[in-house]
């Protein structure tokens, strides 16, 4: 599923999407900053929902993808009968060694699960440093 030239691969395009939301959103932010309201104002009313949309219909694209898979698909469940690819080491560089890229499954699990605690945080400080910029800006009115 997704390696076969035309076929969208979903996780990846959903990952890009949310970082261009949270790059727009953070665009906004600092917009709001140097007190730029208009343009903030516009990316919050026009960019913002137009990258939630497009996020929505990747989400389903995956949704539909994996609720009626497509028939060249039953050789793809053979292949899930072999031992999972995290068993032993994954390939990688020596440089990606040294950059301190996972080198198996236990280990990208575990660095995922911080990104994701990182991430929750960031996500809290971003919303309370918005808040206060529209408590600001409303008192600055």
């Amino acid at each position: 599923m997704g390696e076969e030239a035309g076929e969208v691969k979903w996780d990846e395009a959903i990952e890009i999407i949310r970082g261009l939301i949270d790059g727009v959103d953070t665009g906004m932010t600092e917009l709001c900053e140097l007190r730029f309201f208009k343009g903030c104002s516009e990316m919050n009313a026009k960019v913002m929902p137009l990258l939630k949309e497009i996020l929505s219909e990747a989400e389903k694209g995956k949704l539909v993808e994996v609720l009626y898979p497509e028939e060249g698909e039953e050789a793809e469940e053979e292949e899930e009968e072999l031992p999972d690819r995290g068993e032993g080491l994954v390939r990688g560089t020596a440089g990606d060694r040294r950059a301190g890229v996972p080198r198996t499954e236990e280990e990208r699990s575990a660095r995922h699960e911080e990104e994701e605690e990182e991430e929750e945080t960031y996500q809290e400080k971003v919303k309370r440093e918005r808040l206060e910029l529209r408590r600001d800006s409303l008192e600055n009115m």
